[in-house]
């Protein structure tokens, strides 16, 4: 699999590299640029258009990732799990070396003892995926033994349980999303629709399931509009704002869903398009990144009190789109020290099946 990029499946490599430039971009709009404010939405909704509309198109990024998980199935092995590790710790050392020849030749500290340690703890996705990966074997003998009743049945009950903590209850739950027990859903959930619903999804019109995620976006952006006029300022941001990007929302789980089939079974053979969703998880790695990360949203606030609407949205993209190939470039360093590092520790095991070696950016 790792040596056969021309075998993959260009239409869902496509679909990891558009959810890793949403993921750059929500890193560039609420988190770098704050929510938007009651008083502004009222005072001018059009201009709030734009943010709270890509904000919305982009939020489902998460899921869908872990829903390609789920549609392909996991085989966990401890090759794929140290794969995803060696390119965590390969990518913070390339971080760390590049900040320690810019402090010595500017003479500026970004460097800290801390950001050693931080630049791995802070991959809240690395550690809450490793989890679902090493469990993923409980979760297949769930499916396979449950049938399709019992496993949808397992699915209402826990999106209904899901809906009830976060909106009702508490987030400590199920933690907005950002736990394992919502990727746990979600993998199933991909599962469910890739056993019992293949066949119909196959033969739907993939535009259409496109145009349904694009109307949940749209729907998302009015609701979060219209709430400014209707609801107290309390109200819109713990109920409408906070929870609009909350992975763990009916409406995201379903933009979701909608998306990832849009691109399921479309023909499509590209090498380029391999090539590039092969590195999509060091986008992720390096954006993130304690020292990087700073440096990233710091920048497009920077950009935002200082460039008028057109001349910041032409920056910021422009700053999306270079940091994006710029990781890509820098993880084929990665790509190639780990084949010569696991053919290095593989070659007396050659032959055994390497079928389950499959990390994040693998995934058939």
């Amino acid at each position: 699999m790792e040596n056969s990029s021309a075998k993959r499946q260009s239409g869902i490599e496509l679909l990891r590299i558009i959810a890793m430039l949403f993921v750059l971009v929500l890193h560039a709009d609420y988190l770098a640029l704050g929510y938007p404010k009651q008083a502004i939405i009222k005072a001018d909704p059009l201009s709030v258009v734009p943010s709270v509309l890509l904000e919305s198109m982009a939020v489902v990024s998460v899921n869908v990732f872990v829903m390609i998980s789920g549609w392909f199935g996991l085989r966990p092995s401890w090759k794929g799990a140290f794969k995803l590790l060696y390119q965590s710790l390969f990518l913070s050392l390339l971080v760390l070396l590049g900040a320690f020849v810019y402090t010595q030749i500017t003479g500026e500290q970004i460097l800290t003892a801390s950001n050693v340690i931080d630049s791995l703890k802070d991959y809240w996705f690395l550690w809450t995926y490793l989890i679902l990966y090493a469990i993923s074997p409980l979760l297949n003998s769930f499916v396979e033994h449950s049938g399709k009743r019992k496993l949808l049945h397992f699915l209402i009950i826990f999106y209904a349980l899901q809906f009830i903590c976060e909106f009702f209850v508490g987030s400590r739950y199920f933690s907005n999303g950002y736990s394992v027990l919502s990727f746990m859903g979600l993998y199933l959930l991909a599962r469910y629709l890739k056993l019992y619903a293949s066949e119909s999804i196959g033969q739907a019109n993939k535009n259409l399931f496109l145009l349904i995620y694009l109307f949940y976006a749209l729907i998302s952006t009015f609701f979060i509009i219209a709430s400014a006029f209707l609801l107290p300022e309390k109200s819109i941001f713990s109920f409408c704002i906070e929870k609009s990007v909350a992975y763990s929302n009916p409406f995201i789980v379903c933009g979701a869903v909608f998306l990832l089939l849009s691109f399921v079974g479309r023909r499509l053979e590209n090498r380029v398009i391999n090539l590039v969703a092969e590195s999509c998880f060091a986008v992720y790695l390096l954006n993130t990144n304690a020292i990087l990360f700073p440096f990233y949203y710091g920048t497009v606030r920077s950009w935002y009190k200082a460039y008028s609407g057109v001349e910041f949205l032409l920056l910021t993209w422009s700053l999306v789109v270079l940091f994006f190939l710029g990781a890509v470039l820098a993880d084929r360093l990665r790509i190639f020290t780990w084949r010569k590092l696991s053919s290095w520790i593989y070659r007396d095991r050659r032959g055994l099946g390497t079928g389950g070696d499959r990390s994040v950016e693998e995934q058939q």
